[in-house]
């Protein structure tokens, strides 16, 4: 009996029956809403995956460093449908419709009541909307809870 490929293994968990168009669904194991797959030993560790990474990288070919995949088109984070997926900048990605940057963009005053504006807040590099008076404060606090462990 022939042992299955890495690749078979991963297609044979798509539930790409939709027609033309449509979003092909993962069917494996899933972490955070995002198909996940156990790929093949290297190294002596095993490879994990994206599921929407393994069908881009095996269908279109490797992702430019510095680049993510956003379901751009179907907003399905089950889909691995190459066709649905736009490579694209953390920035970008956090900038799109229903991603969790965007969200935090749009907010006028952060979860402790301070506005948001201008000189009041940043991104940090996971993409978050930082509050600049919240941060002090935590600043502060750790400061205190330091001083008075000594």
């Amino acid at each position: 009996m022939r042992r299955q490929t890495e690749r078979d293994r991963f297609w044979s968990k798509v539930n790409a029956d939709h027609g033309t168009g449509a979003c092909w669904i993962w069917m494996g194991h899933t972490r955070r809403g995002y198909g996940q797959f156990q790929g093949a030993w290297a190294n002596s560790r095993q490879r994990k995956y994206q599921a929407h990474r393994y069908a881009w990288e095996d269908l279109i070919g490797p992702i430019e460093p510095g680049l993510e995949l956003d379901h751009r088109v179907c907003r399905n984070k089950l889909c691995v449908n190459p066709d649905h997926l736009v490579p694209c900048t953390h920035a970008e990605h956090m900038k799109q419709p229903d991603s969790g940057g965007r969200y935090s963009l749009l907010k006028s005053h952060c979860n402790n009541g301070h506005e948001r504006n201008d000189t009041n807040t940043w991104i940090d590099r996971h993409g978050h909307t930082q509050c600049r008076v919240c941060a002090r404060m935590r600043m502060r606090m750790m400061r205190k809870r330091r001083s008075s462990q000594n």
